[in-house]
């Protein structure tokens, strides 16, 4: 505990003394002593605000561009043209937003915190009124670049100088891969978490055992962010920290989770080619395997799939080999290729 929260509680415990004082009548010499401690509580109230509008304290919000991208409307917009000095925020207006954002959450976990319950709610409702005021809003976003073509890395180097250049307390980092991404924000939420001059920790990552492993650990200083990257199987994981979401900032958690609409995908395509290739289904049979001819007969005809509940599970059993019709290409229900000569793995692999 920092000397202004210990000097807050102080004073929560004094007033908390005053009112326990019941007196008859004003000229009641215990009135006096009840005027003294709120006095006395009531200065140093006064003197916790007073201190913390000279130190450097801050509220830290730490972003993985990767699993919390911008909104698309943030992005787009200001990489659409280059703005003055004096215009660099009207663009995208990020530094507005999220300071509105942050700023209510932390008005709203305050007044949480009543002074008729007990002295430590007290002290931490002083000590937030005297952080909303005045603290630092400091943001630090990391982000992979290197493995970008150049007509998706010059927009994402201008957008990363207009929000470095917006504030001097906002920076956006680019590093050489995502696990550095992971290193750099775990090392600085360790770090801001031993600083007594952080007040909180707003932690915008997501799918990164180290950021799941920091969650793990109780904290009222620290809140999570919710992002794109938070798929369904999120609510799954005890947290036992807040979680808020931003969303005139920070792109929606998606509302299935990121295997499942891969799976979706995958299905649109021929199976057998989606499960041996991880990159492109094969294409004019260059893949190296044997392939069964189409009959030019077939050819223009549409295939029309049937409805189905479960793509990962087909009534009724495949058929063998010899069943096949030479100049012909075997389907299943869905219209899904079904490829004969696909080479089945040998036990030694």
């Amino acid at each position: 505990m920092s000397s202004s929260e210990m000097i807050a509680e102080l004073a929560a415990r004094l007033r908390r003394l005053a009112d326990g004082i019941s007196t008859d009548c004003s000229e009641d010499p215990r009135e006096e002593s009840r005027n003294v401690l709120r006095k006395a509580a009531m200065e140093l109230e006064q003197g916790v605000v007073k201190s913390h509008s000279h130190d450097d304290s801050y509220v830290l919000v730490l972003l993985d561009a990767h699993g919390h991208p911008f909104n698309d409307d943030i992005f787009y917009r200001s990489t659409d043209q280059s703005y003055p000095a004096l215009d660099r925020d009207n663009p995208f207006n990020i530094k507005k937003r999220l300071h509105e954002a942050i700023r209510k959450h932390l008005i709203d976990a305050s007044s949480a915190a009543t002074p008729h319950t007990n002295t430590q709610e007290r002290s931490v409702k002083v000590s937030f009124a005297a952080t909303l005021g005045t603290s630092r809003i400091v943001v630090r976003v990391y982000a992979n670049t290197t493995k970008l073509e150049n007509d998706l890395l010059r927009p994402l180097q201008q957008f990363a100088v207009q929000f470095s250049s917006m504030d001097s307390d906002f920076d956006f980092l680019c590093v050489r891969d995502e696990a550095m991404v992971e290193l750099k924000v775990v090392d600085a939420f360790q770090a801001a978490r031993k600083d007594p001059d952080c007040k909180h920790v707003f932690l915008a990552a997501w799918n990164r055992p180290g950021y799941i492993s920091m969650l793990q650990t109780h904290s009222e200083n620290v809140t999570l962010i919710q992002g794109y990257g938070m798929g369904a199987g999120a609510k799954f994981i005890s947290l036992t920290c807040a979680v808020i979401s931003i969303p005139e900032v920070f792109s929606k958690p998606l509302e299935q989770d990121l295997f499942v609409s891969l799976i979706s995908r995958s299905a649109e395509k021929h199976i057998i080619t989606a499960i041996v290739s991880d990159k492109v289904p094969c294409k004019d049979g260059h893949c190296g395997r044997s392939h069964t001819k189409t009959n030019p007969d077939d050819m223009g005809k549409k295939i029309v799939p049937r409805p189905f509940t479960n793509i990962l599970h087909q009534p009724g059993s495949l058929p063998r080999v010899h069943e096949a019709i030479p100049g012909r290409i075997p389907v299943n229900a869905k219209g899904q290729r079904l490829d004969y000569y696909t080479q089945m793995p040998s036990i030694s692999d």
